[in-house]
């Protein structure tokens, strides 16, 4: 746009020329063998199990996964309106990619892999209704 506005030429080159052809991925995907044995094969931080189930039974973007909380399960579905996403000033939440919030039926299996004891060491677990919980109650003094 520099060199019209300059008069070194009266055209744009650019636009007379063709978008380069995009090469075109074959999606990748894992058999459910091949995912069961990644799942219980993973090593790493205490979580990553159980981060890999849930991502396996809903499909959902792993930002999409780390910024669910316990309530956005719901009567095994789950509620999935936002995301986590790393930015340079840190974590943030943001929207999902598709910006309409989804409704995901759980398999039968998912309550007892999130509420599983060893899953949150030391993080607070699904307040239970009717349960007495620490601090909560008039009564712990």
């Amino acid at each position: 746009m520099r060199a019209i506005k300059w008069g070194v030429t009266t055209t744009n080159p650019v636009t007379h020329s063709d978008l380069p052809k995009l090469k075109k991925r074959v999606g990748l995907s894992l058999l459910p063998s091949e995912q069961e044995t990644l799942i219980h094969t993973a090593l790493g931080p205490w979580c990553l199990q159980t981060f890999l189930e849930i991502c396996a039974a809903t499909g959902c973007r792993r930002g999409d996964v780390l910024a669910l909380r316990w309530c956005d399960i719901r009567d095994n579905t789950a509620f999935v309106d936002r995301s986590l996403c790393q930015t340079k000033d840190g974590l943030i939440f943001k929207a999902t990619k598709t910006e309409v919030p989804r409704k995901i039926a759980l398999p039968p299996t998912m309550p007892e892999v999130i509420e599983a004891p060893a899953v949150w060491p030391g993080l607070p677990r699904r307040p239970r209704s009717g349960v007495r919980q620490p601090g909560r109650d008039a009564t712990d003094a």
